[in-house]
């Protein structure tokens, strides 16, 4: 597993390694969600993107969560790192992570991002009985 984060405690998402193949799905991921392909997403182009799936309020908490710079937009190394901070919790394995992105590749949502798996009730479970947190600091 290339995340490195199976199991275990909080480690620094700094350290965590993604493979190749989940680095591809999540640029396939950014690449979906920025429509006009400027390499940054806004929060509208968010909102367009997720709110079938969670509501505008979640998709700005979410996004507000990822753009780690308040520069307004989120680019790619922040979409990615927001990946690495939900394996570095070691709650998650890169697998759970490679399924979520899929389902959304695959034309689904993505269950619950930006939301509190608290503010989540009907959230999707994998068959482990976890899913992707929607909150990881």
């Amino acid at each position: 597993m290339g995340c490195g984060a199976s199991g275990g405690g909080r480690k620094d998402p700094r350290k965590v390694k993604l493979s190749a193949k989940l680095q591809g799905m999540i640029d396939k991921a950014f690449g979906k969600i920025d429509k006009d392909n400027s390499g940054e997403v806004d929060v509208e182009e968010a909102t367009k993107m997720f709110t079938a799936g969670f509501g505008a309020i979640h998709t700005k908490k979410f996004f507000q969560e990822i753009d780690k710079d308040n520069s307004g937009t989120i680019d790619k190394e922040e979409f990615g790192f927001y990946f690495k901070r939900i394996l570095a919790t070691g709650q998650y394995r890169e697998q759970d992570v490679i399924d979520e992105l899929q389902e959304f590749l695959d034309g689904g949502s993505m269950p619950g991002l930006g939301m509190s798996a608290a503010e989540d009730p009907e959230k999707k479970e994998k068959s482990d009985g976890k899913a992707i947190p929607k909150h990881v600091m």
